[in-house]
């Protein structure tokens, strides 16, 4: 997944986080993608004509699913 922190429509930080647990909703990051923030967004993979979209423009588009940081280890 790719994890953005906003402010209002502004991507102001970002980095890939992965599927820890997808029936409970989980995810993993590094610390200093969520820095400090208590709610992120969180962005999955596209494909089009069965290939991975890999163009970031594409994403920057996204609203994305909120997501709410429930525990760090710095």
């Amino acid at each position: 997944g790719w994890i953005q922190q906003r402010d209002g429509d502004k991507i102001v930080s970002h980095g890939t986080g992965w599927v820890l647990d997808a029936g409970r909703r989980l995810m993993v990051t590094n610390d200093h993608v969520v820095a400090g923030q208590d709610t992120v967004w969180v962005l999955f993979p596209k494909y089009k004509d069965g290939k991975l979209v890999r163009e970031r423009a594409e994403y920057d588009r996204e609203q994305g699913v909120k997501a709410t940081v429930i525990d760090r280890d710095r």
